[in-house]
């Protein structure tokens, strides 16, 4: 959001007119840069902070696993992910959910057990 508000008060600083869907990696005219620029700077930060080889994709996949493990509903996941739906998101990450079958089963069981005498 920081980002946007900067970009958009320089954009507007150049007499641009901004919209809703430019950029977020732009030049200061919104114009596009070239991707490898931003790999470039991210593997020269990464490498100077001590994470060598990290990818920036790489983060994203820790931020969606990380949710998930903190039991963040994997909707919202897969919102800030962008993912078109759902099934994209379980079907990439449905691994971490540790004990999601066995909490399937045992819900189950609860609800269909015969109540006591």
């Amino acid at each position: 959001r920081k980002l946007q508000e900067d970009q958009k008060s320089q954009a507007e600083s150049l007499g641009l007119e901004v919209r809703d869907n430019d950029l977020i990696f732009s030049k200061p005219d919104l114009s596009p840069i070239r991707p490898d620029a931003v790999t470039r700077a991210f593997r020269r930060i990464s490498t100077q902070a001590g994470f060598p080889g990290l990818r920036l994709h790489d983060c994203r996949h820790t931020h969606a696993s990380l949710m998930l493990m903190l039991n963040v509903h994997p909707k919202i996941v897969s919102e800030r992910l962008g993912h078109s739906g759902i099934a994209i998101t379980l079907d990439l990450y449905s691994h971490l959910l540790p004990g999601m079958q066995e909490t399937a089963v045992e819900a189950l069981e609860k609800v269909l057990a015969p109540s006591g005498p």
